[in-house]
């Protein structure tokens, strides 16, 4: 990547070298939303929260998954026992290839299970939705009034819904 380059280059890259620890520190912002989240459904009696995930790969019009910070939030929460579903469009297991398989079979062995095939499916099972990348489909999400909603992305048609807020931008 570009630090190698740098690198090897004997280049000062400040910026680039903070990204990562940003990355890391945004994720652990996510997860630390969904926690206090899942801390006000214990207190009212509410079963384990179920999260839907909108967006996983990269960007928009891509599969590519190998640097989207959302792949590292979900093995997270994955971990932490929440049962995830996601929905992207421009993901399929079977077309995945190469180190864009290999970093998914890694990190998350059970996408076969998490991945959806409608938007709709996931966004009415979920008690609450991460969004995590700009799509225009996003746009007209239908998410239940109340549901929480963690934008990661900054969808304006969403930011007046009860139960959202914004994080990371």
């Amino acid at each position: 990547g570009l630090k190698t380059l740098a690198h090897d280059l004997y280049l000062e890259t400040p910026v680039l070298s903070a990204i990562e620890h940003s990355n890391e520190l945004h994720i652990a912002q996510v997860v630390r939303q969904i926690e206090r989240i899942e801390e006000q459904r214990t207190i009212q009696g509410l079963p384990k929260m179920q999260i839907g995930v909108l967006g996983l790969s990269f960007k928009a019009g891509t599969d590519d998954m190998r640097n989207s910070p959302i792949v590292n939030v979900i093995e997270a929460l994955h971990g932490k026992g929440y049962e995830v579903r996601i929905y992207d469009k421009n993901v399929s297991l079977s077309r995945l290839i190469g180190r864009n398989k290999s970093v998914i079979a890694s990190k998350l062995p059970h996408l076969n299970v998490m991945l959806q095939e409608d938007m709709t499916a996931v966004t009415d099972w979920a008690d609450c939705i991460i969004i995590a990348k700009k799509d225009d489909e996003f746009r007209q999400a239908h998410i239940a009034i109340g549901t929480p909603v963690i934008d990661l992305v900054r969808i304006k048609e969403l930011e007046s819904q009860e139960g959202y807020s914004g994080l990371c931008w």
